[in-house]
């Protein structure tokens, strides 16, 4: 057995041994990302998914790079001025020391933590102070990659300029709206 299989499954062990009831199902190896960004993003919530629509943009050739660039005021409102992407990781431990990289990164930089760690080739996680919070950045990044998906089959995407994307994010307007937001449809 390869020394990385024999990491997994003493990871896998370690895990299993933790359960407060044996029972149970053991823990994803996702642990480790979702418990990540709690400590390192100062989440209180945190949702990891994998829909079709953000799949078929980080699973693209273009990965990540589409979320970089602002189309419209909703994904600013709702998932923040930009996010934070991290390349392809294997899964388990080896994505969580990359996502913790680039949350570090993303940190020093922005100033900020991330409200949406996109996962190239593998999903995204919506980071929030209440499951509204996640909701809201899920949902908005799936409602924004179904243009993206239209406008790369088409001449491209035309980008919201930097000044603008500053402009609708420190409007007093926006901040009561994503203040009222459930739901961006």
């Amino acid at each position: 057995m390869n020394k990385i299989k024999l990491i997994d499954a003493k990871i896998a062990q370690e895990m299993k041994k933790a359960l407060a009831n044996p029972k149970m199902r053991k823990p994803s190896l996702e642990t480790f990302l979702h418990v990540l960004c709690i400590h390192e993003a100062a989440a209180k919530w945190v949702g990891h998914t994998h829909s079709i629509s953000v799949m078929s943009i980080l699973c693209s050739k273009n990965g990540g790079e589409p979320y970089l660039h602002q189309i419209y005021p909703d994904e600013i409102v709702g998932c923040g001025e930009m996010p934070a992407v991290v390349p392809y990781a294997d899964p388990g431990l080896p994505l969580a020391c990359a996502a913790r990289d680039e949350l570090r990164r993303y940190l020093d930089k922005y100033g900020v933590e991330p409200k949406l760690i996109l996962m190239v080739n593998h999903g995204m996680v919506a980071i929030g102070q209440s499951p509204k919070d996640v909701l809201t950045v899920s949902l908005t990044t799936d409602k924004l990659a179904c243009p993206f998906i239209r406008i790369f089959s088409m001449d491209g995407p035309q980008y919201l300029s930097n000044q603008q994307v500053k402009r609708i994010e420190t409007r007093p307007d926006e901040a009561y709206r994503r203040t009222q937001l459930t739901t961006i449809s």
